[in-house]
């Protein structure tokens, strides 16, 4: 429409911009035309579009019937999935096997001990006792072992003692040390309780608890001792000594304690510093990595240290590519990344650090109790053969065979070693699934009501897909020739033996038949798919699909570029017809407004003149 500002029918009467309206519709019939052309070649080509989808679709089914591993792969079932799982190479030979899975190959894995706590007590020791002793809690001097009756015994007259290994505390601000002992009265015998610490550099003077003599009731009593030890305490070792002259030659020392710390101040958080500082090393193996810490790391940042990843050829700082560091439960747990004995973790701590942490004793060997997993090797027999390995994945055992060891068997298992049908099965549904939706989509878009009704190339294009899957294959001899010999046809076979044809050109699978076909002579049935000559189904459905999809030069890519020429063609048409109908419209505008113009002034005439005629009267009358 013009632009500016029209008012209708001033002088005429008459509703030109309706009129206007009229005759511009009537102009825009070959415009409104033009667009509904337009519209059917932008749905021919969203049709056409369709079907290039679909087909390209098909194609990519056509890959893994080209690869001979998908007729000729090797598969391996275990008879217990959950403790042996394994895969074939396609050369691998048919068989089967006995296997026993007796230890699995595990990483060394060791851990601190708990280095959060509160000030709430915190048990030192488990409880001992004479019967329970051995040297990893404690050492003994001048008393000997009654293995048989738990006992452990003093010589009348002698003096002998027990001590403790070193407990960790790692307590940087002191605290209580609580011994409650369980001890019984014997007359003259003299129990003295000692305790000393160690700061993380030196081992204090022994210190007296306590000092009890029996009174001779010969029952048992407990007693609580206590010390307020200030500074720095990361280690305690606690002493009971008996000496006597108990009239006997020997007696039993009968002295039980539980021992408890109760820190000063607490240590709350995995990412508080632990106030220790100084290198150490860790070794898998032939490789050995240092990690130095200082007194404002704190678990987690002695964790993060130990993950850092040296850079090639370095030894430090990290370990990150030998082992893995974490926190669990406030402990730093430190994995190896080599399963099997060759790799167990050693340590070097020169400064102390990792004994400090609980990881270690003084002479860098690792704590039996922070051990949480021993490197171990895996070991399994294979048809009655006992064979060793460091890793669980094993793939030099059985030829083209990797096997996975899951878990420890109690008897064993079955592996079987044979042709994997199901793969090609699948490929091959898949491949008939996708062609019979192109086939069902064609015919819906060439159908009476279809975008493409009519259209001679869509017909073409059904009927060589019908040509191209159902054919002989050329070149071939032996039982499979055909795609309906190992099991592809056109319809389903009904009770009279006959086939049913689908109209849209659809084919089955029978699975069965296909499956039954593979284990006969699963390279026979490849060569119907594909083969040397390019003569199989796959070879020409394949260079078939390439002359359509092809971009640039195919068919169906060129078809949508000329229906896309010609809507741009329509788009000039309609935009050089849009300017005619405006300047029309412009012009019509023109016209009725000069007619106005020149009613307007006829009747300012008239009015003039019928003005004159009347003053004329009036004179005459005079």
């Amino acid at each position: 429409m013009a632009s500016g500002i029209y008012f209708s029918g001033l002088a005429s009467g008459l509703d030109t911009e309706s009129i206007i309206t009229q005759l511009m519709d009537l102009e825009r019939i070959p415009l409104t035309r033009l667009q509904q052309r337009k519209n059917q070649y932008n749905v021919e080509k969203n049709a056409w579009h369709d079907i290039y989808t679909r087909l390209s679709s098909l194609q990519s089914k056509l890959g893994d019937l080209k690869l001979a591993s998908t007729f000729t792969g090797m598969k391996a079932t275990s008879s217990n999935t959950l403790a042996l799982t394994a895969t074939a190479a396609s050369n691998t030979a048919a068989g089967s096997y006995q296997v026993s899975i007796i230890q699995l190959a595990q990483a060394h894995k060791v851990a601190s001990q708990n280095l959060v706590y509160g000030t709430e007590a915190q048990l030192l020791t488990d409880t001992f006792t004479d019967a329970t002793y051995t040297s990893s809690v404690a050492t003994l001097n001048n008393l000997t072992q009654d293995t048989a009756n738990g006992l452990l015994k003093l010589a009348s007259g002698a003096t002998g003692s027990i001590t403790s290994n070193a407990i960790n505390v790692n307590a940087a601000n002191g605290g209580r040390l609580a011994l409650t002992v369980n001890q019984q009265e014997r007359l003259n015998a003299n129990y003295v309780y000692q305790y000393r610490t160690f700061d993380g550099t030196t081992w204090s003077e022994w210190q007296t608890l306590g000092n009890l003599t029996g009174d001779g009731s010969g029952i048992f009593k407990s007693h609580t001792l206590t010390a307020d030890i200030s500074g720095n305490v990361q280690q305690v070792e606690i002493k009971a000594t008996l000496n006597g002259d108990f009239g006997a030659s020997v007696i039993p020392m009968l002295a039980d304690w539980t021992a408890t710390f109760q820190p000063a101040e607490p240590v709350t958080s995995d990412t508080l510093a632990l106030g220790l500082s100084g290198s150490f090393t860790i070794t898998v193996g032939s490789e050995t990595r240092n990690i130095t810490i200082n007194e404002n790391d704190s678990l987690q940042s002695i964790a993060s240290l130990i993950n850092a990843v040296p850079s090639e050829g370095e030894t430090g700082p990290g370990a990150g590519d030998i082992v893995t560091a974490s926190v669990i439960d406030h402990r730093l747990v430190i994995t190896s990344k080599t399963t099997g004995s060759n790799g167990a973790i050693s340590f070097s701590d020169p400064d102390g650090v990792l004994n400090k942490l609980g990881l270690v004793d003084a002479s860098g060997v690792i704590l039996p109790r922070a051990v949480i997993q021993d490197a171990k090797d895996a070991v399994f027999t294979v048809d009655g053969l006992t064979i060793t390995r460091s890793t669980n994945t094993i793939t030099d055992v059985i030829q083209g065979v990797t096997l996975n060891l899951l878990a420890v068997t109690n008897e064993p298992l079955r592996l079987d070693i044979g042709h994997d049908t199901q793969k090609a099965v699948d490929a091959i549904q898949a491949m008939v699934d996708q062609y019979n939706s192109v086939m069902d989509f064609i015919s819906t878009k060439a159908g009476d009501k279809g975008d493409l009704q009519g259209d001679p190339t869509l017909a073409r294009f059904q009927n060589d897909l019908w040509q191209l899957m159902t054919d002989r294959v050329t070149g071939l001899t032996g039982a499979y020739q055909t795609p309906w010999s190992i099991g592809i046809s056109t319809g389903a076979v009904v009770g009279s033996g006959t086939l049913t044809f689908d109209r849209s050109g659809k084919i089955t699978l029978d699975t069965a038949k296909l499956t039954s076909a593979l284990e006969a002579d699963s390279s026979a049935v490849m060569a119907v798919f594909t083969n040397s000559s390019k003569t199989g189904l796959v070879d020409k459905l394949d260079s078939y699909l390439t002359s359509l999809v092809r971009s640039g030069d195919g068919i169906i890519p060129s078809r949508e570029q000329s229906l896309q020429n010609i809507m741009d063609d329509i788009d000039d048409q309609i935009a050089r017809m849009e300017d005619r109908l405006t300047m029309r419209e412009e012009q019509l505008r023109r016209q009725f407004t000069a007619m106005e113009q020149a009613l307007a002034a006829l009747q300012s005439q008239g009015n003039w003149l019928a003005g004159q005629i009347a003053g004329l009267g009036a004179y005459q009358q005079k």
